[in-house]
């Protein structure tokens, strides 16, 4: 579990820590089940009239709709499998409680989910080729690794909001970060997801995504997977401001 320092801790929960949605544990804890069946799963997906509007839209999409058109609920679970609807199930969820934060500026989790979405797609990339297992684990992993930076900016307030205006994604940040606030966001998300009790593999995804090049080596594979995907966004980031900066 990851150790953050008692007084941020403290603004963290003073600050109303979401909670993990009901449903969403329900869900991953059902997944999980080897006894669990499909029928199961429906019976709790289709308690949350959002999430079974969004899978029943994404198994009918152009892209995974296979013949006809997929009514039933449980068979569109079969259809995407149960790593897709969890990865689904999480992104829902998640979006909904930073949604409803009225401290945080809505361009600002704009944001947010488009470098989040991008480099869980890069995740997903990177472990497909590394044949890692399971690649939509490394997705899920991706799009929550800077999940931390929600929740300091919804404790913590203009400090923290004035750090990442002013601080340009390099390998310097996690140390700057470290000096002025005694934690990172990396640190913080792995502390929440562990909080949440959802999967100590994702915790270590997020965890360590800014762990420095050395260090990286010596780690499983999935948090591996996350600092590549994470490293592959700064660079192309990175190289976007220079053809800028060469143009202006």
């Amino acid at each position: 579990m990851q150790r953050i320092p008692q007084s941020v801790q403290e603004s963290i929960e003073s600050g109303h820590l979401p909670s993990p949605p009901e449903i969403l544990l329900r869900l991953m804890k059902t997944v999980d089940d080897e006894q669990a069946t499909m029928g199961d799963l429906a019976n709790i997906v289709e308690q949350d009239p959002g999430l079974a509007s969004r899978i029943l839209s994404v198994a009918n999409s152009p892209a995974l709709r296979r013949g006809r058109e997929l009514k039933s609920l449980e068979t569109c679970l079969v259809a995407l499998g149960t790593r897709l609807v969890r990865s689904l199930a999480t992104c829902l969820s998640i979006q909904r409680l930073f949604d409803r934060n009225a401290k945080l500026d809505a361009s600002t989790v704009a944001d947010f989910w488009s470098h989040s979405l991008l480099v869980g797609e890069l995740a997903r990339s990177v472990a497909e080729l590394a044949e890692y297992p399971h690649p939509d684990e490394a997705y899920l992993s991706g799009l929550l690794h800077d999940i931390g930076e929600l929740i300091l900016l919804s404790a913590l307030g203009d400090p923290y909001w004035r750090f990442l205006k002013n601080s340009a994604e390099s390998p310097r940040l996690q140390a700057e970060e470290s000096q002025l606030f005694g934690t990172t966001h990396a640190e913080v998300g792995g502390w929440l997801i562990d909080q949440w009790g959802i999967d100590t593999l994702l915790a270590d995804g997020v965890a360590f995504h800014h762990a420095s090049a050395v260090q990286i080596l010596t780690a499983t594979s999935l948090p591996q997977i996350i600092w590549i995907a994470q490293t592959m966004r700064l660079t192309g980031t990175e190289h976007g401001r220079q053809s800028q900066q060469s143009q202006a």
